[in-house]
């Protein structure tokens, strides 16, 4: 009688242990697959803010070539030491297509505004509001997106070094995205 009753608790505890590592292998794939969205999600914001630093690039190269096709100084419009904002338009003008370069107090001085793009949802497309104010005054489509993006152009001898920095907000901080490049007048 006596092993009878050890051999039911021995079930009991049994029992006990085999839920304890089922509910632990449960909440395991369950974390995981909450770390594997969460992933996904930063790596998706991760490289849209590369791309929107190489955009920044790629029209402070625009308009260093725009400068030669218009026949004057490659530089004219990239001041040394300058922050600027990128706005884009189609003719020239900011509302139109091409890039444009507006100038503004470098991220980090003192009293230096929050360069926080907006995104239009309807055309998936990142922009500065024009007149600094609060995006969702712009569209119902418009919202404040989690990136702040500033242009620094600085002149070292004989080329232009230009640094777009893009900011991602996230739930864990922030992080910086940079990169640089040098523009020479290789037309010379």
């Amino acid at each position: 009688m006596s092993g009878q009753k050890f051999s039911r608790g021995q079930s009991l505890i049994e029992t006990l242990v085999a839920i304890t590592v089922m509910v632990i292998g449960v909440f395991g794939a369950v974390y995981l697959g909450v770390f594997t969205i969460r992933a996904a999600q930063t790596s998706q914001l991760d490289v849209v803010a590369e791309n929107l630093a190489r955009e920044g690039i790629e029209s402070v190269r625009w308009i260093r070539d725009f400068n030669w096709r218009q026949a004057i100084d490659w530089d004219t419009g990239l001041a040394d030491g300058q922050c600027y904002r990128l706005e884009i338009g189609n003719d020239g003008a900011p509302e139109n297509g091409y890039p444009t370069l507006t100038k503004i107090d470098c991220p980090g001085t003192s009293g230096s505004p929050d360069y926080r793009l907006c995104l239009d949802t309807n055309l998936g497309q990142y922009f500065h509001d024009a007149l600094g104010g609060d995006c969702t005054k712009i569209g119902k489509s418009v919202e404040p997106s989690a990136f702040l993006r500033s242009i620094t152009v600085e002149r070292i001898d004989d080329y232009l070094q230009v640094t777009c920095l893009v900011t991602r907000d996230g739930g864990l901080g922030s992080v910086d995205y940079s990169v640089v490049e040098n523009l020479y007048n290789w037309k010379q």
